[in-house]
């Protein structure tokens, strides 16, 4: 009786993992490459004046489509979401890059989106915040709306050690 039970389960188990639900209109190997930020926000804090510092936070390739590799760059473009940010240009933040585009090279899975953080400039009683909303991608790429923004937190982390400040 076990060995059948234990037949029957193992054949559930190997006929229930087919592509039988896959229906012919369903591409699962075409398709635009799909571009984005992998992470919604990032938090940039600093304990002291340190100057000008470059960060950087990728741009990726989400989804490649066919599951190929880049045979040429992507392009994704970009823009400052004014609305929802709290953070100015020129005061925490500067772009290093004033071309309003981050390059996803060819045979790449993602591209570099530099920023320069202006660590004497960030407000020491509260965050401020910068949005940024990738808007288009070329090369039959699109963006992901679930990847589209990344909002980038600034924050002052000013201790007292010892009477110190």
């Amino acid at each position: 009786m076990k060995k059948i039970l234990s037949l029957i389960v193992i054949s559930s188990v190997l006929f229930s993992c087919t592509n039988d639900d896959i229906r012919s209109e369903h591409q699962i190997d075409s398709g635009s490459k799909i571009v984005g930020f992998a992470k919604a926000f990032e938090t940039v804090s600093y304990f002291a004046d340190e100057g000008e510092v470059e960060m950087t936070f990728p741009v990726n390739l989400v989804g490649s489509g066919n599951g190929q590799i880049l045979d040429a760059p992507i392009d994704v473009t970009y823009e400052i979401d004014v609305a929802n940010s709290t953070a100015t240009e020129g005061v925490e933040y500067d772009f290093a890059n004033t071309s309003g585009k981050v390059t996803i090279p060819a045979g790449g899975t993602f591209g570099i989106f530099p920023l320069i953080i202006n660590t004497g400039q960030l407000n020491p009683t509260q965050k401020t915040e910068l949005v940024i909303k990738l808007t288009s991608a070329s090369n039959s790429s699109v963006v992901g709306t679930q990847y589209s923004t990344l909002k980038v937190i600034f924050v002052v982390c000013k201790s007292i050690i010892a009477g110190h400040s």
